[in-house]
């Protein structure tokens, strides 16, 4: 699907078309081990969440990180 699609589907309604950038910070990282997950602190999204927990959108956060770890990830 090219680019020009994307932005031409409609939306549901009260929804807008926005880039990704404009609403948080999105990056590659290190990776987050089990270790490394905190009860409460930065959220984060792991990799194997994306399948487990979440149906095409992040409603909630699972996990976090603290903030030592979250400056080590970038």
């Amino acid at each position: 699907m090219s680019n020009n699609s994307v932005q031409n589907m409609s939306l549901p309604e009260g929804w807008r078309n926005i880039k990704l950038g404009d609403i948080g910070k999105f990056s590659k990282g290190n990776g987050i081990t089990k270790d490394e997950v905190i009860s409460e602190g930065v959220p984060c999204v792991r990799y194997g969440e994306l399948y487990t927990k979440h149906n095409f959108r992040i409603n909630d956060f699972y996990s976090f990180i603290s903030d030592k770890t979250q400056a080590n990830t970038n």
